[in-house]
């Protein structure tokens, strides 16, 4: 795997190889971002305008290590107009086939080890305090890896048992990777550390897709799909009581795709290499947007 600032060295040489894979990175860490904080239906306006601010601004960057910072301040605003987080609750999706996430989390909860259902409750919800989840998670190997483990678990069987098409499924999930339930269940402790865990992701792409692949489930574990009475019964939840769950925003049309990629198909003959390059970037990246989409299943 290329690394981000080599592929800006090499695409400010000219190279439109690296300017495709450039901008297949970050179409993806911006996906990645948006459906975990905003949820695929709500987070693809800001998607697109993210996209949209990289590929118009990315010329005016000149230096390697700036490239990062300056994107993820993109995505950042783009996030924070549109509310800065999606509230808990059950928001279907693409990689869900449209189904709840909550109704399938229901059957999951059935399938595995309690006492990982019991972690993974208290880990996304929200009445546990840290020290509660701490103590709990060292009964399952210790804090945070604990949590990850039992995550893991429950993408195996959403997988396998509800076909969910996950691409990233580990049988031991990678220690590097453990901060991931504590920044999908909102627990970090600052902006500052949300923006290196967010830098972080992406610099490694498959952390980043495991992110925004369960970005649904997240959402629902903060809802409390897992969480139990007293009794050890399923709390009920609103979905189940018959309210109706959000419109699906359906994909691009052909021909919007086709609007979309018309500005950046013709320069003037005398436009500069730079241009040139800049050009087929901005290609590139509203095709990946749209190839995120159609890989997901839309």
């Amino acid at each position: 795997m290329h690394q981000i600032t080599d592929l800006f060295k090499q695409w400010r040489t000219g190279d439109s190889g690296a300017g495709k894979e450039l901008a297949q990175r970050f179409s993806d860490w911006y996906f990645t971002l948006t459906s975990a904080r905003l949820g695929e239906r709500v987070g693809r306006e800001p998607l697109e305008a993210a996209c949209s601010t990289f590929v118009q601004g990315i010329i005016t960057v000149s230096k390697p290590r700036d490239l990062a910072p300056w994107a993820h301040g993109i995505v950042r605003k783009t996030v924070s107009e549109a509310g800065g987080r999606v509230a808990p609750g059950d928001y279907p999706s693409t990689i869900t086939q449209r189904q709840s996430p909550t109704a399938l989390l229901r059957k999951a909860r059935n399938g595995l080890d309690r006492r990982d259902v019991r972690l993974l409750a208290m880990a996304y919800g929200s009445t546990a305090s840290l020290d509660e989840l701490t103590r709990t998670a060292e009964e399952r190997g210790g804090m945070p890896y604990a949590v990850l483990e039992a995550r893991c678990g429950l993408k195996r069987w959403l997988h396998d048992h509800a076909e969910i098409p996950f691409r990233i499924l580990q049988d031991t999930p990678d220690p590097d990777w453990s901060p991931i339930p504590i920044y999908e269940s909102a627990r970090m402790t600052s902006d500052e550390e949300e923006t290196a865990f967010e830098t972080w992701l992406l610099h490694d792409p498959r952390a980043g897709r495991d992110v925004g692949e369960f970005a649904p489930f997240s959402h629902a574990l903060r809802a409390g799909a897992f969480a139990e009475t007293h009794t050890g019964e399923a709390v009920p939840l609103p979905e189940e009581s018959g309210i109706v769950l959000p419109p699906v925003t359906q994909h691009p049309s052909t021909q919007a795709f086709a609007s979309a990629r018309r500005p950046h198909t013709a320069l003037p003959p005398t436009a500069s290499r730079e241009r040139t390059v800049m050009a087929a970037v901005a290609v590139f990246a509203v095709v990946a947007i749209l190839g995120i989409w159609r890989i997901l299943g839309s």
